[in-house]
């Protein structure tokens, strides 16, 4: 049974990057870019970095003492880059170099968090608090806007 919540945790997330990759490659695979392509991935890009950086400083107690700063700075650095390589994206969508390049990114970004954070919450996370976690990632989608900057000022400078 943990096994399986196991791969459903991880699952969650990995969904969240596969749509966005299989509308990056979408866009590449177009002679032009798609703005109506440019925007799914847009949306779909904020909500996942929103409801992961969410659920990281819901977690962030759960994180070892002596890894906590890093693997929080390292993922709203990932973040950062992300969203960098995203607004490149988008000042030119045709441009296919700045497609492929934010696809790279993003799975280089899979890697350190399969690795770091996926990695240690499911070490940490007891069955109800996946279940809890899996809730709050499967949550109806919500349209509208995401404010990351918001969440991090709250959650970074109120303690």
């Amino acid at each position: 049974m943990i096994h399986k919540e196991k791969e459903a945790v991880n699952f969650a997330f990995i969904n969240d990057h596969e749509q966005i990759l299989r509308l990056t490659n979408l866009a590449i695979s177009k002679k032009a870019g798609s703005k109506n392509v440019i925007d799914q991935m847009s949306w779909h890009l904020h909500r996942h970095l929103y409801v992961e950086e969410k659920l990281l400083f819901t977690y962030m107690d759960l994180l070892p003492n002596d890894q906590r700063k890093s693997i929080i700075n390292k993922t709203l650095e990932e973040h950062d880059r992300l969203l960098y390589y995203f607004r490149l994206v988008k000042r030119d969508i045709d441009n296919k170099g700045r497609l492929k390049n934010f696809r790279d990114y993003l799975h280089s970004h899979l890697d350190f968090e399969l690795d770091g954070f996926y990695e240690t919450l499911e070490k940490e996370l007891t069955r109800e608090e996946k279940k809890k976690f899996l809730n709050e990632i499967n949550k109806p989608i919500k349209l509208g806007f995401y404010p990351i900057r918001k969440l991090r000022k709250f959650h970074l400078y109120s303690k």
